[in-house]
C-alpha cells in the first residue's frame, strides 16, 4: 500500500514540476523578447546602399582590369565627373536648380510572435513622413511567420500611415509573409515574392493547453473567479465550459472576419474566400492566386530602384534619439558632431565604445643623411619600452583601459619586436634609392590592413594609429609635398631636430632634392597609383602600413583616430585613394610639426574641428589615445543622459 501511494506521490510531483517548468519557459520566452525589443530601440541602420553597390562594381571591375585598363577607366570616370559637375555649374549660373534624386528608404522588418519591432517600425515611418518628398518610395523587406493579433495589426496600420501621406510602398518577402505577416504586406501598393518565398496563412488559430483533469485527478482546486459571463472564456487551469469554447470560438470567426475584410479592402481584386482557408502557398502559386504582384527577389528591386533614385536608409533616426535627451542642442558641440560621426560610420547608435591603439614602428633611411638627431638604436629601445608600458603612450593607454600593440614593420634590428611584420632593417636613402620596392610597399600596407582586420573578428570598433621611427618627420614632409605639390617650406618641421633657421634649411632643402630625384617616378594617370608610387619612392614603411590601417577602418566601417604628422600625412594619403575616408576619420590634436595642418585639410579636416591644442609633437599616438578617452566618455554620456521626459518626472 505505501508503495502504492508513495509512487502516486512521486508521479504527482514529477508533474507539478513539469507544469512549473512549462510557465517557467513561457515566463522566459516573454522576458527574451522584451530584451530583444529593448535592444533594437535606438538603433541607427545607415548604409547607403546607392554607394555600397557603386564601390563593389568599382572593386570588382578594377579587380579585372589591368594596370593600362584601369588608368583608362579611372581617366574616363573623372572625365564624365567633370563634365558632370560643368553641368551643373551651367545650370546654376542660369538660375536653374538640380532636381533632387528621389529616393527609396529602405525599412527591415523582421516579425515574432509579438511583432515585437513594430515600435521600431514606428519611429523609422514617423521619421520618413517629416522628410520624404514627391516621389520618393518606401521598400520594406519583411520577414514574419505572424503572430498576435493586435501586435501585427498595429504594424499594419504603422505601413498604412506611408500610404495616407502619398507615399509609395512596396513590400518584398525573400522567405516567409504568412498570417499577421501577410497582413502587413497586404498594405503595399505591391507585394514582390521570392520564388520560393511562403505567402498566405490567412487565418487565426488559438492554442491553450488544459491541466484542469490533471489537478482534479490530484484532488487540486483551481478557483477562477470574474465578473462579467465571457471575461474568461477559456483557461488553463480551469475548467473549460462547452459555452465557453462556443464564445472562444466565435471570437476567432470574429477576428477571421476583419482579418478578411482587410485583405479584402487592401487588395480588391483578391478572391478573398478562395485563399482565406488558411492554407500557405510558394511565391509561384501566390502569383497566380494574386497574393502578391510579382517574383523577385529584394535584391533585385534594389538593384532596379538603382537606375533612377537613390536607395537610402533613414538617416533621421540618431536626431529622432538625440532629440527628447535633456541636452542643450549644439551644447556639446565638436563632442556632439563626432557622436554622429561615429554612429553614422558603425551604422547603428551603439552603447560602448571598444577601442585598439596600434603602434607602427620602422626607421627611415634619410637617418643616414643625418637629417635626425638620433641614430637606429633608440627606435628599437624605444619600441621595447613601450612594450613594457613605460612610454608616454602606453602609460596613457594603461591608465585609460585602452589597450595597445607595437608592430614592427621595419626597425632596423635583426629580431621582431612586438607584433613581428618586418618588411626590411628600415627603408633605403631616398635621397639615392626609391624607399621600397613595389613587394615590400605591398608587404607594409597588407600589414596595416591585416591587423586592422585581425581586431575587427574580435569586436573592436574603434581604431587609433601612432608610429615610431627615426626620419619619419622628413619622410612624411616628402610625402605630404609630392601629394599636394606644396613646397617644402610649407611642409617641413623641425621633427626631432632643435628649431634652428639653418637646421630648418639643411632639412628643407634635403626634402627639395629628394622630390627633384623621384618627380619623374612618382607620376600616373591613377590616382590611386600615384599614391602608391609616392609612398614607395619617398614615404616609410610605417606610413604605408598606416595607409593599410585607414583604409581597412573603412572597409569595414570603423571609424579611427589620427594622432599627429606622420598619421595625418597617412589620412590624406588614403583619401586620395578613397574619399569615404573623410566619413571615417576623426581628428585628435593639432601638432606642431608645420605640415600637420595642411595634412588634415586634405580629409576635409580644419583647425576649428580639432579638439586638443596642446602644442604636443611626441608622436607614439599620445594625442589619439587622449581623443579615444574623450570620445568614450562622450559616447557613454549620450547614451545614457536622460531625458526631458525624466527631468519633468522630478
Amino acid at each position: 500500500m505505501w508503495s502504492d501511494i508513495l509512487t502516486g506521490y512521486g508521479i504527482f510531483i514529477l508533474e507539478i514540476l513539469t507544469i512549473l517548468l512549462v510557465i517557467a519557459a513561457i515566463v522566459a520566452m516573454i522576458i527574451s523578447a522584451k530584451q530583444r525589443n529593448a535592444a533594437h530601440h535606438g538603433e541607427l541602420v545607415v548604409t547607403d546602399l546607392s554607394e555600397e553597390f557603386k564601390e563593389t562594381v568599382k572593386h570588382l571591375r578594377d579587380f579585372q582590369l589591368s594596370e593600362e585598363e584601369l588608368k583608362q577607366a579611372e581617366k574616363t570616370e573623372k572625365k564624365a565627373k567633370k563634365q558632370e559637375a560643368k553641368a551643373l555649374k551651367a545650370k546654376l549660373k542660369n538660375g536653374e536648380k538640380a532636381a533632387p534624386k528621389p529616393c527609396v528608404y529602405v525599412l527591415d522588418f523582421k516579425g515574432d510572435i509579438s511583432a515585437s519591432e513594430t515600435t521600431a517600425l514606428r519611429e523609422e515611418i514617423s521619421a520618413i513622413i517629416n522628410v520624404a518628398k514627391a516621389n520618393d518610395e518606401v521598400l520594406l523587406r519583411l520577414e514574419s511567420p505572424g503572430g498576435v493579433v493586435h501586435g501585427y495589426g498595429l504594424a499594419a496600420s504603422q505601413l498604412a500611415r506611408l500610404k495616407q501621406k502619398g507615399i509609395k510602398l512596396t513590400i518584398a518577402v525573400d522567405k516567409v509573409a504568412a498570417s499577421g505577416g501577410y497582413m502587413m504586406a497586404c498594405v503595399a501598393d505591391k507585394i514582390v515574392s521570392a520564388p520560393f518565398a511562403i505567402i498566405g496563412s490567412i487565418g487565426v488559430v488559438a492554442q491553450i493547453p488544459n491541466i484542469h483533469r490533471l489537478l482534479k485527478k490530484h484532488d487540486v482546486d483551481v478557483d477562477v473567479m470574474t465578473a462579467g459571463e465571457f471575461k474568461r472564456t477559456v483557461t488553463v487551469l480551469g475548467e473549460n465550459t462547452e459555452k465557453g469554447k462556443q464564445k472562444f470560438q466565435a471570437e476567432l470567426e470574429e477576428t477571421h472576419q476583419l482579418f478578411k475584410q482587410f485583405v479584402a479592402q487592401n487588395r480588391p481584386h483578391l478572391d478573398v474566400d478562395k485563399v482565406a482557408t488558411g492554407e500557405h502557398w510558394f511565391g509561384q502559386q501566390a502569383l497566380e492566386l494574386q497574393l502578391v504582384d510579382e517574383l523577385a527577389t529584394s535584391d533585385d528591386i534594389i538593384l532596379e530602384k538603382m537606375k533612377d533614385k537613390s536607395v537610402l536608409p533613414i538617416e533621421e533616426q540618431l536626431n529622432r534619439f538625440l532629440q527628447p535627451k535633456c541636452l542643450i542642442p549644439g551644447g556639446l558641440g565638436l563632442w556632439e558632431d563626432y557622436f554622429r560621426k561615429i554612429c553614422t560610420a558603425w551604422g547603428e547608435i551603439s552603447g560602448e565604445i571598444r577601442p585598439q591603439h596600434i603602434i607602427f614602428s620602422a626607421d627611415n633611411g634619410c637617418n643616414m643623411e643625418g637629417y635626425v638627431g638620433y641614430n637606429y638604436e633608440v627606435t628599437q629601445k624605444q619600441s621595447r619600452n613601450m612594450l613594457l608600458g613605460r612610454s608616454s603612450a602606453t602609460q596613457f593607454c594603461n591608465f585609460n583601459n585602452i589597450p595597445y600593440e607595437v608592430v614592427d614593420v621595419g626597425i632596423a634590428s635583426d629580431d621582431g619586436i612586438g607584433v613581428d611584420r618586418k618588411v626590411a632593417k628600415g627603408t633605403k636613402n631616398i635621397l639615392n634609392h626609391p624607399a621600397m620596392t613595389e613587394d615590400e610597399f605591398n608587404s607594409a600596407f597588407q600589414a596595416g590592413y591585416g591587423r586592422v582586420e585581425h581586431y575587427v573578428k574580435q569586436g573592436i570598433n574603434l581604431f587609433s594609429f601612432g608610429e615610431m621611427g627615426l626620419g619619419n618627420t622628413t619622410t612624411s614632409a616628402c610625402v605630404l609635398s609630392a601629394l599636394t605639390g606644396a613646397d617644402p617650406t610649407e611642409t617641413v618641421g623641425p621633427g626631432s631636430w632643435p628649431n634652428k633657421p639653418d637646421l630648418m634649411k639643411r632639412k628643407i632643402d634635403f626634402v627639395r632634392a629628394v622630390l627633384d630625384k623621384h618627380k619623374a617616378s612618382i607620376v600616373s594617370d591613377s590616382e590611386v597609383e600615384r599614391v602608391r608610387k609616392i609612398v614607395a619612392h619617398v614615404g616609410g614603411f610605417d606610413i604605408a602600413a598606416i595607409l593599410g590601417a585607414m583604409l581597412a577602418c573603412v572597409e569595414f566601417k570603423k571609424p579611427f583616430v589620427i594622432d599627429g604628422f606622420i598619421t595625418a600625412v597617412s589620412a590624406a594619403c588614403a583619401v586620395h585613394m578613397n574619399d569615404r575616408v573623410k566619413d571615417y576619420a576623426l581628428p585628435s590634436h593639432n601638432s606642431r610639426e608645420k605640415g600637420t595642418e595642411l595634412a588634415l585639410a586634405e580629409v576635409d579636416i580644419t583647425q576649428d574641428m580639432v579638439p586638443i591644442q596642446a602644442h604636443m609633437s611626441m608622436g607614439e599616438g599620445t594625442g589619439a589615445i587622449l581623443m579615444v578617452q574623450m570620445l568614450k566618455t562622450t559616447q557613454h554620456m549620450f547614451v545614457n543622459v536622460g531625458t526631458f521626459a525624466d527631468l519633468m518626472k522630478l
